[in-house]
């Protein structure tokens, strides 16, 4: 594991892969494995060419609904649109 998260030249640690839009179905399905029911509507027709950032904070908000989704604050179904 190690290896993977050094570089092999240097042994300076590299940084993670941050997710992205390509992320997103796994999370959903994360969530539905754990009971939660889940319902996506994905508009967007050209996910891969975002810029990273733009991805990455794509994740960041349907994971944030997620965590507020799966509180007790909101009890009922989530609909994510991106």
């Amino acid at each position: 594991m190690l290896g993977v998260l050094r570089d092999t030249t240097t042994g300076l640690l590299t940084d993670p892969p941050q997710p992205t839009c390509d992320d997103v179905p796994r999370l959903v399905e994360s969530a539905r494995s754990a009971g939660m029911r889940v319902d996506v509507v994905d508009r967007l027709e050209h996910a891969d060419e975002l810029a990273a950032m733009v991805g990455r904070t794509v994740y960041q908000v349907v994971q944030a609904i997620r965590t507020v989704a799966g509180s007790e604050a909101m009890p009922s179904p989530s609909v994510t649109r991106t």
